[in-house]
């Protein structure tokens, strides 16, 4: 009888050691996960910054190379400027004014008779063809801004976008250049669009990265998420 019970209470007692074992080795176990949450979160912060400040040295970067950028077009349009005033000062003698003046009259008298005919025509035209010349001015114009574009840098295209409206051609200058002497001549506006593009971009890299993060959090386990964390830092360039 003793025996039995003797062997009942060493039963009891390796139950409940083991129970302790387990119960310590299950703490254990989220005192672990804890650790690996608060170094995953940190890893993640960590490769945030990192970016960020990745981000911002290219973005003062890319800004002073702008603005040098504008600066040197602005030198190389003054001196044009200077070239070809003094090429106009150059021609614009009085015989050559002369010249000028009568073969311009002479231009002005033909184009006047051709005026007068088409003048005439029109008159002959049915009411149902003006909505088709209507439609060839749209597309004409559409063209022109088009092979404005094509001369245009990336950062000039962005100011043209912003402004294109306001640039209009005359029979002495074309588009491009009227935009060229408008970008001269309003220069704080063009840095000014420039700059709100910039932040724009910024502001949209930003987004994404959230975006990013949000759904890596979604779409992957917490081993996936360390393993991909640890991966970027090590791309990481400094």
């Amino acid at each position: 009888m003793n025996t039995q019970k003797a062997h009942e209470r060493w039963l009891g007692k390796v139950a409940r050691e083991a129970a302790a074992l387990r119960l310590k080795r299950a703490r254990q176990a989220v005192a672990d996960a804890r650790r690996d949450k608060r170094t995953a979160r940190a890893r993640a912060r960590q490769l945030c910054n990192a970016a960020r400040a990745a981000f911002r040295v290219w973005l003062t970067r890319e800004r002073e190379a702008l603005a040098a950028a504008i600066a040197a077009l602005r030198e190389r349009l003054k001196l044009e400027t200077v070239k070809q005033r003094a090429k106009v000062a150059a021609c614009c003698g009085k015989d050559e004014r002369d010249r000028v003046r009568a073969a311009s009259d002479l231009r002005i008298q033909t184009a006047r008779e051709k005026l007068a005919a088409l003048l005439e025509e029109q008159k002959r035209e049915k009411i149902w063809t003006q909505p088709v010349r209507a439609a060839d001015r749209r597309t004409r114009r559409d063209e022109s801004d088009h092979s404005v574009e094509v001369n245009l840098t990336p950062d000039q295209l962005v100011v043209w976008r912003k402004v294109k409206t306001k640039i209009h051609g005359t029979d002495r200058m074309t588009r491009t250049e009227a935009f060229q002497h408008w970008m001269h001549d309003n220069s704080a506006d063009v840095g000014r669009i420039l700059a709100e593009d910039a932040e724009a971009a910024y502001q949209a890299a930003v987004r994404a990265e959230l975006r990013e993060r949000k759904a890596l959090r979604k779409s992957h386990s917490p081993a996936e998420r360390r393993a991909l964390i640890a991966k970027e830092l090590e791309a990481v360039p400094f």
